[in-house]
């Protein structure tokens, strides 16, 4: 058994315990209160002289511990032995106000000339239950959010993976964590991660960023990037926490509406254009076939066979181009409207080109250079409706001697138009297959609507090929087409 101390070690001792910063309290065997420091009077709220000569179950013990704390001390006192004794516990007390609140505490025993009492040391630990309930709801939040929550090292290694990310990325936490992020950055962004990295090192975290990941199965996704960094207690970034969200639906619904408006100005120029040159274009052999038809009919009698037969072939000269100009603008819109029908059938390229120069009236300067075994797969219609357009177009701007040639190039036929004219302006070129667009012939500007290219593409392209503009050596333009072979 200790010795007691000398009275002046009592007076340090007292000293040092006032100090203390947790509250200490003694009580005698009976359970009265005999020593009840300074912190012990901020922690429980009862002051020294109120707590002093009181018994210590109904200062800070709640009601329904209060059995267990006589029985307790009534085993001690019998046996000589306590559970909680010289052990670190966690429990509840009570306020002065009647607040429960979580402490620490630990109890010692004392015997001095056959008298116990009982010493203990207790620390209000409600500031860790709030930082662990926090931590524990944050967990939650995380375990249940919808995105993808992860943190990774500043070197890029993944230290946890949420089952957002699980689903949004397709890969499981194991065959996450420790690897680096780069498994779900695409190649054309990896020095993107370095630079949000850069910035949120600089201690300015990444809010919002749209950005593209990859899955595990390949696919690219749209997904808004948040980053901020995590602090160590030197303050030092140590960790990066990271929340991606999918917004892969709002990116589509932007970019269908962008392409919306896109088609809308598109269609809105075309428009414009259309009534260009259709004023012109219309025009012109209506107010000819009226104006025939109206001479014809009031000076009919005055008119000799061979006049009204001329007058009459005038009128239905311009009433077939009246019917190519609405042919083409319809085509053309069926062809911009995605309606072309496609009957794809064999093609015997050579007849069909024989057939088109007899029909222009080009066939004794017209070359026709088929392959063999280059039959095409497409709409027998279409293939026709391309190649008159196409010597059409060489028959009006260019010069003979016209070629149509065909040759196979792997799965396609590649047929080509060429003439031996002036060619096409070089500034011109690329606005060749535009809707509505016409080069000058030299001096002159060509009479049409200036939709036979933009046709040509149109139905190429509905057949499976394309459409594009070759200069012809030595001399002239060369237009091909590529269609699917048979």
């Amino acid at each position: 058994m200790t010795e007691p101390a000398p009275r002046e070690g009592f007076g340090r001792l007292d000293l040092i315990l006032e100090s203390a910063h947790e509250a200490f309290i003694s009580m005698d065997a009976g359970g009265v209160v005999r020593a009840w420091n300074r912190e012990a009077e901020r922690t429980f709220g009862w002051p020294r002289e109120e707590a002093i000569g009181r018994r210590l179950r109904e200062l800070i013990i709640p009601a329904r511990y209060r059995e267990q704390h006589d029985a307790g001390l009534r085993r001690f006192m019998e046996t000589g032995e306590g559970p909680l004794l010289g052990r670190r516990i966690e429990i509840s007390a009570l306020h002065r106000n009647g607040n429960e609140f979580p402490v620490e505490l630990t109890i010692s025993a004392l015997e001095q000339d056959g008298v116990w009492s009982f010493h203990a040391f207790i620390h209000d630990i409600s500031d860790r239950y709030r930082a662990n309930e926090l931590q524990a709801r944050l967990a939650t939040i995380v375990e249940h959010s919808v995105d993808a929550v992860i943190s990774r090292q500043v070197d890029g290694l993944i230290t946890s993976w949420n089952p957002g990310a699980e689903r949004l990325f397709g890969y499981s936490a194991k065959e996450m964590i420790g690897q680096t992020v780069d498994r779900i950055v695409p190649p054309e962004r990896e020095g993107e991660i370095q630079m949000l990295l850069d910035h949120v090192l600089q201690g300015e975290p990444v809010t919002g960023f749209e950005t593209e990941r990859v899955c595990k199965d390949g696919r690219k996704i749209d997904v808004s990037i948040t980053i901020s960094p995590i602090r160590d207690d030197t303050g030092d970034v140590r960790e990066l926490s990271m929340i991606a969200r999918d917004i892969t639906t709002r990116k589509q619904g932007e970019r269908a509406l962008e392409q919306a408006f896109k088609e809308l100005e598109e269609m809105n120029e075309l428009k414009s254009r259309f009534v260009a040159i259709a004023s012109h274009e219309l025009r012109t052999p209506l107010a000819s076939i009226y104006g025939f038809a109206t001479t014809l009919r009031g000076r009919w009698d005055q008119f000799d066979d061979e006049q009204k037969r001329t007058f009459l072939g005038t009128i239905e000269e311009q009433a077939a181009r009246l019917k190519r100009i609405v042919d083409d603008v319809l085509v053309l819109s069926r062809v911009e409207a995605r309606k072309v029908p496609r009957v794809a059938r064999e093609i015997d390229l050579a007849v069909v080109a024989r057939r088109i120069a007899e029909e222009l009236g080009v066939g004794d300067v017209t070359t026709i250079e088929v392959a063999d075994e280059t039959p095409a797969c497409a709409e027998p219609d279409h293939v026709h409706r391309i190649l008159l357009n196409l010597l059409g177009n060489s028959v009006e701007y260019g010069a003979p001697p016209y070629v149509i040639a065909a040759r196979p190039q792997g799965e396609m036929v590649v047929v080509s138009v060429a003439d031996a004219g002036e060619g096409v302006p070089e500034s011109f070129v690329p606005h060749l297959f535009d809707s509505f667009t016409q080069a000058a012939n030299g001096s002159e500007a060509g009479h049409g609507t200036g939709l036979g290219l933009a046709i040509v593409k149109g139905l190429a392209e509905a057949a499976g090929g394309t459409a594009w503009y070759e200069a012809n050596e030595p001399r002239g333009a060369r237009f091909c087409i590529s269609l699917p072979r048979a």
